[in-house]
């Protein structure tokens, strides 16, 4: 990732600097080699040895040989000590170098690095609700398809919320910091009222829309602070990484697609919601809004209703004030689910005697879905959920398979 490349960098202008610094003093070393490489040219007192004509005894005296110290007299031009002094002037070159900024200590490094990181998650986040909220709306996403993903974004925000007042960034930081932290707060609220139905896909793209761009404007203030404060980063590279990560939202959501070949025809299921495709059951029903995770409302809240393979997998029938006792409700039941059901059994799950199941079994309902819908179930197999209290029941639930 850039963060980690733009520390490389700041280690590398380290490194090059103290090696610059010791090839200068090499340097200034290497000029006593070349004034000690001069007295190789005194082997030519050897040669002053020509006097060795011994026939002339007397001539000894020319060993005033002071032609060989003569020679030596061009050793002492100080010439080759001149032509060595450049590289001693050299280190101004160094100087240039000097000024660069200081790399950032490794612990501030991995400071920046560890909240940077954590607030390019809450831009994610942010992107994802978005994202998500645009696909339940249209239609793209749903079944279990909108349910997954809205469980694995919920646990994207928890990360971040836990990870946030558990870290400290720089001095410089902390506004930005804090207005990032706020903002995915924000977020994570609108997430839970989605979740716990108060507000729809709809309200949830109205509101998510100013937090984004406040967002990206916090997350693009810290990082011209950042690189105002070391001149060590260009804005430009940092919102890049932001944007590259940004750019892979598009694929984290599965879309489900129609089926281009429907197992069944809505005339081929005599049924009052499960296995209905949605055409057939939109015949009858009005949108009203849509629900958390994947599901639509229609009829003003009353019914709350998921779809798998184009067709009808999951229906709730919501009551208000007006509750229905366990009878009334078990009418109502009957007149949403296939023709041809039949009565399997009925039970109460362990722990819970106030929800009564009764298990179905529909011949039909087989072929009405490709994937697999029969949780804890054979193939046909539906269930009733009737939670009673105080001898009435607020809520119908019914999909298929066996997992109350």
């Amino acid at each position: 990732m850039r963060p980690f490349t733009l520390g490389k960098l700041l280690s590398l202008g380290l490194i090059l600097t103290i090696l610059l610094g010791s090839i200068i003093g090499c340097g200034g070393e290497a000029v006593a080699p070349t004034a000690t490489s001069e007295p190789t040219q005194a082997a030519k007192p050897a040669e002053a040895t020509q006097p060795t004509a011994t026939s002339r005894p007397t001539e000894p005296k020319s060993t005033e040989t002071p032609k060989p110290t003569a020679t030596f007299t061009p050793t002492q031009t100080p010439k080759p000590t001149d032509t060595a002094a450049p590289p001693t002037d050299t280190p101004t070159l160094t100087i240039t170098l000097t000024p660069t900024p200081q790399p950032i200590p490794a612990e501030m490094l991995t400071q920046i690095t560890t909240t940077y990181m954590i607030m390019i998650m809450a831009q994610m986040n942010t992107e994802m609700v978005a994202e998500m909220a645009r696909r339940v709306a249209s239609g793209e996403l749903s079944g279990f398809d909108s349910l997954g993903a809205m469980i694995a974004v919920s646990a994207f925000i928890g990360a971040v919320l836990e990870a946030m007042p558990s870290k400290t960034p720089p001095a410089f930081w902390q506004p930005y910091w804090d207005e990032v932290e706020a903002i995915h707060s924000a977020v994570a609220g609108l997430v839970k009222r989605w979740w716990d139905k108060e507000i729809d896909s709809g309200e949830v793209l109205k509101q998510i829309g100013p937090l984004k761009e406040s967002l990206v404007s916090a997350l693009s203030a810290a990082e011209e602070r950042l690189a105002q404060e070391y001149d060590v980063a260009d804005a430009r590279e940092l919102a890049q990484v932001r944007e590259e990560a940004m750019s892979a939202v598009q694929g984290i959501f599965p879309t489900t697609a129609p089926s281009e070949q429907p197992v069944a025809t809505p005339d081929d299921l005599q049924s009052g919601g499960l296995g209905l495709s949605r055409e057939a059951w939109e015949q009858a029903h009005a949108q009203s809004g849509t629900g958390p995770g994947p599901y639509i409302n229609y009829d003003g809240g009353t019914y709350s209703i998921t779809f798998v393979d184009g067709n009808l997998q999951h229906l709730e029938r919501n009551y208000g004030a007006d509750q229905p006792s366990l009878a009334d409700a078990r009418s109502a039941g009957a007149l949403l689910i296939p023709a041809d059901s039949q009565l399997v059994r009925s039970y109460s799950p362990e722990g819970l005697p106030e929800l009564i199941v009764d298990l179905y079994l529909s011949e039909s309902l087989k072929g009405r879905f490709e994937s697999d819908v029969w949780i804890e179930g054979e193939p046909g197999n539906f269930i009733i959920v009737y939670g009673v209290f105080g001898g009435k029941v607020p809520r119908i639930v019914i999909g298929t398979g066996n997992n109350p």
